[in-house]
């Protein structure tokens, strides 16, 4: 899903614990089909695999409602952080890799915020404007937390 929110413009903030997992999205500019489009198919995943979850669409102050600062009695600190290209997702050995990694630090108790935004405009070349021609693919920044 990652790739397909970047690529049309929009930007999430996932966030990953032992407990629980929650990924608001934004889109701009754009409509509920293009919406359907990438998170139908996320749902439906979730659906078959017998995953359950809660979806709201079009909710206005969301971010208020989602992380009122009363839900985090306990303030995280920010250990690390890695920008994360295209790339490791493209091939299934690198975005598997790529999980297992995640997962494996998730299940030992660090959590993992998701920062999904593309330095590119809708329908424009990526700007050449990063110090190292790789930054220029960055889609995720993944940042931990304890």
């Amino acid at each position: 899903m990652t790739a397909k929110v970047a690529e049309i413009g929009g930007c999430s903030l996932t966030i990953y614990t032992s407990g629980s997992f929650m990924s608001p999205l934004m889109l701009f500019c754009t409509d509920s089909s293009r919406l359907d489009q990438i998170v139908v198919p996320m749902l439906d995943k979730l659906n078959s695999l017998g995953i359950p979850h809660h979806s709201l669409f079009h909710v206005p102050g969301g971010s208020q409602s989602t992380f009122p600062t009363a839900k985090f009695a306990v303030q995280n600190t920010i250990v690390g952080g890695r920008l994360l290209p295209r790339s490791l997702w493209d091939s299934p050995k690198t975005f598997e890799s790529l999980n297992k990694g995640i997962r494996q630090l998730v299940d030992d108790g660090v959590g993992a915020y998701d920062l999904t935004v593309a330095p590119s405009l809708v329908g424009k070349p990526r700007p050449n404007n990063a110090v190292f021609p790789v930054r220029r693919t960055i889609q995720p920044q993944f940042v931990f937390f304890l």
